[in-house]
């Protein structure tokens, strides 16, 4: 199945984008002087309800915002600087979805769809044909014979 996207990117992403993506990075140091992931993630929920944390290493946090979580840039800033005071971290990016994630999410829905319906069979039947070229008796013409 193949899927035609025609627009610009700022289109595309605007249309098929599923939201923001948001990166925290924490300051590195020892662990006592680390913002405490957990409050720190707690925070994050409180600001984007239905916010998903994708990615936890010790220094980064990655999470996807659903478009729906963000009324307003300026009062999702605000609350991110807010929350970088009060937790110390080093910075955030928070940014529309890219127009590779666009396109990986394709890939994805479009997996689950094979999944969910069948996928093709890749079990084949192969046959030898006649020296002279042609299929044995009652066979199709061909050589390979999807099962």
């Amino acid at each position: 199945m193949a899927t035609w996207c025609i627009g610009s990117i700022q289109h595309l992403k605007a249309r098929y984008g599923r939201g923001y993506s948001l990166e925290v990075k924490l300051k590195e140091g020892p662990a006592g002087l680390q913002p405490p992931a957990a409050l720190l993630h707690h925070e994050i929920l409180r600001i984007f309800p239905h916010g998903v944390r994708q990615e936890s290493f010790t220094t980064l946090m990655v999470y996807k915002i659903p478009m729906e979580d963000v009324q307003s840039l300026s009062n999702a800033f605000s609350c991110l600087e807010s929350a970088k005071q009060s937790f110390n971290f080093e910075g955030y990016n928070f940014s529309q979805s890219t127009l590779e994630q666009v396109f990986m999410e394709f890939a994805k829905e479009q997996e689950k769809e094979e999944d969910e319906g069948g996928s093709l069979s890749t079990t084949f039947q192969w046959q030898r044909l006649h020296p002279d070229g042609g299929a044995p008796p009652n066979q199709p013409d061909s050589m390979v014979q999807q099962l």
